[in-house]
């Protein structure tokens, strides 16, 4: 297949993609219910039942890579959550703590890498208070997702660059 996501191997296009992904399950109630099982899976929400709604999508913010903004369960307290993504590369020097600085309001800090995640990696960003995602979780998030051919080709990346090699 001649997929959309392998001239564009970059950190920039998952963060394109998780802006798009979550802003379209927003859209109706099944993708909401959609949401939730999403949002659980990469440690977003406490539950899979839990209603997901009002999202909205900041990018490049402080050159944070994105920010996801959305309501739990109808609670009137905005839930927030930054990632950090990387596709090969590692965080640069005090990058984390600086982000979380800048966004103290954030409930969730994630750090979500498609390449190898060596221990040393995994350890620093545990330090720095994010949790690490990698491209095996990512993928098992999106299992649910409804068939169209931007998700399909996506999962088509993930597994031809970072899980088959």
């Amino acid at each position: 297949m001649n997929n959309i996501f392998s001239y564009s191997p970059k950190e920039l296009s998952t963060d394109a993609f998780l802006a798009w992904y979550v802003k379209e399950l927003d859209k109706s109630d099944d993708g909401r219910k959609l949401a939730a099982s999403f949002f659980y899976s990469l440690g977003l929400c406490k539950s899979p039942s839990d209603a997901i709604s009002k999202i909205s999508v900041s990018r490049q913010e402080k050159n944070t890579d994105l920010i996801i903004s959305y309501k739990v369960n109808e609670n009137k307290k905005e839930t927030k959550a930054l990632f950090e993504n990387k596709t090969y590369t590692k965080m640069r020097s005090g990058q984390l703590e600086r982000y979380a600085k800048d966004f103290p309001d954030c409930q969730y800090y994630k750090y979500l890498k498609l390449g190898y995640v060596s221990f040393a990696e995994r350890q620093q960003a545990e330090a720095s208070g994010y949790e690490v995602i990698d491209v095996y979780q990512l993928k098992s998030a999106l299992a649910n997702s409804p068939s169209n051919m931007i998700v399909n080709q996506y999962k088509e990346f993930l597994d031809v660059q970072f899980i088959r090699v």
